[in-house]
């Protein structure tokens, strides 16, 4: 099968998110199962680049004020449509994210993943997506919430949705973190912001730190400018100067430094506020490290509570602090977390079966549209 995934955040892109970090892992994955792939985006380094069979191509970024979003948009379809009638693509894949394909696209079918939770902040962004969308009614939702979520709050309704949940594809080897780290840390990655939960768990450090001084918070992830300060200032605001050496920040770093950073930690800790389906707490899992997630939105669909991880309120630091405590307290219970949610994980959060249950997906669409046949299963 010939497919081709737009993506803007394919690393080594400074900006990788989790929609660049899941399309490089499902995209080897197809790769090693026999599939011709292609990843497509638009940027300011533009070429051509194979990266171990994945075929990448940048094309160059328009940054005209006021239709840059047309020219770089129009820019993929029109790439897209002479491989796709010269038979060089079977299969489109992309994000709901910022609406990347706005157009009608006649010549083959395009599979819309959802990927992110919430409207975007800017009218125009939301136009997109909601035309997107529409125009493109097969969805690949990573959780039951995104799926509800996406169909609330659009008003729409897909003629042809799968839940298919994000692979876990850790690794990290025995590379080295990127600095000194303390002895015993809980460990955070991911956008430091107050809807990631960063906060929150700055408040409920205040509490467990008092309760274990050997203790020390490390968040790994960009800064966010919030109420105008930066997140990192914020946050050691929150703490005050009382534990103002036991707070660190690594900023951005590579994926697999990431993965060296939580093998190395007492526990993992994200409380975000709001996640179609993210990966990091489920990578902290793969690496045998116990959890603390979030009790609301996909949290309850990757963490069986008391079971492979805890969920915690992401609006009550009591809660996380308690949570964190439970773990810190108990080495046995925590290494029992530890044990299931490494077992889930490789169970229920497979890159191959991620691969299978996608390439199922895309032959039920193709088959339809050889057959013309608008009956397929909804």
């Amino acid at each position: 099968m010939k497919i081709v995934f737009l993506c803007n955040e394919y690393p080594p892109c400074l900006n990788t998110g989790g929609i660049g970090t899941f399309t490089h892992t499902i995209t080897h994955g197809l790769v090693e199962a026999g599939h011709e792939i292609t990843v497509l985006g638009y940027g300011r380094d533009y070429g051509e680049r194979d990266d171990c069979g994945v075929r990448v191509v940048i094309l160059q970024e328009s940054t005209k004020r006021g239709i840059a979003w047309f020219i770089n948009r129009r820019r993929l379809y029109s790439w897209l449509k002479i491989e796709a009638c010269n038979g060089r693509i079977n299969i489109v894949e992309l994000p709901e994210y910022q609406g990347m394909l706005p157009f009608r696209f006649p010549w083959c079918p395009v599979v819309v993943r959802l990927h992110s939770s919430g409207l975007p902040k800017r009218k125009r962004d939301r136009l997109l997506e909601k035309r997107t969308l529409k125009l493109h009614p097969n969805w690949i939702a990573v959780s039951d919430w995104a799926k509800q979520e996406t169909q609330e709050k659009y008003n729409l309704i897909p003629k042809h949705v799968e839940v298919i949940h994000n692979p876990v594809n850790a690794c990290g080897g025995d590379m080295e973190p990127p600095i000194d780290l303390p002895h015993r840390y809980v460990f955070y990655a991911g956008t430091v912001s107050d809807t990631k939960g960063a906060y929150t768990l700055a408040k409920a450090a205040r509490i467990f730190l008092t309760e274990f001084p050997d203790l020390h918070v490390v968040y790994a992830g960009g800064l966010v400018e919030e109420n105008g300060q930066r997140a990192d200032q914020t946050i050691r605001q929150i703490l005050g100067e009382r534990f103002a050496t036991r707070v660190h920040f690594l900023g951005f770093v590579e994926h697999d430094a990431v993965l060296a950073c939580m093998k190395r930690a007492a526990l993992f800790a994200f409380p975000s506020k709001l996640e179609a389906f993210s990966l990091v707490p489920l990578e902290a899992m793969s690496c045998g490290v116990p959890v603390v997630y979030s009790t609301l939105h996909s949290g309850p669909e990757a963490i069986d509570d008391g079971v492979t991880g805890l969920l915690a309120d992401p609006y009550s630091p009591d809660d996380v602090a308690e949570k964190v405590m439970r773990i810190l307290n108990d080495p046995a219970f925590a290494a029992q977390l530890a044990e299931n949610g490494k077992k889930a994980v490789k169970e229920r959060f497979s890159l191959q079966r991620c691969v299978d249950e996608t390439v199922a997906f895309y032959n039920v669409i193709l088959r339809g549209q050889l057959k013309g046949d608008s009956r397929l299963r909804k």
